[in-house]
């Protein structure tokens, strides 16, 4: 990977794995080179999301 580039990645989801999951899968085949992992939002975020919300974080070099 070059500067810049995403190294990991986390599907972050509001009481929704299997949406999450799907998307996490969609992203590996797009970005194969980045380590995805879900998570979920906690309970003062999910609060003010939702339920099913979906959201993306990244760490780059």
């Amino acid at each position: 990977m070059q500067n810049g580039e995403a190294e990991q990645a986390y599907v972050i989801h509001g009481n929704v794995p299997a949406r999450g999951q799907a998307w996490l899968d969609e992203l590996k085949a797009k970005f194969p080179a980045v380590e995805f992992h879900l998570s979920y939002f906690g309970p003062v975020i999910g609060t003010h999301l939702g339920e099913g919300a979906l959201g993306l974080t990244w760490s780059i070099k």
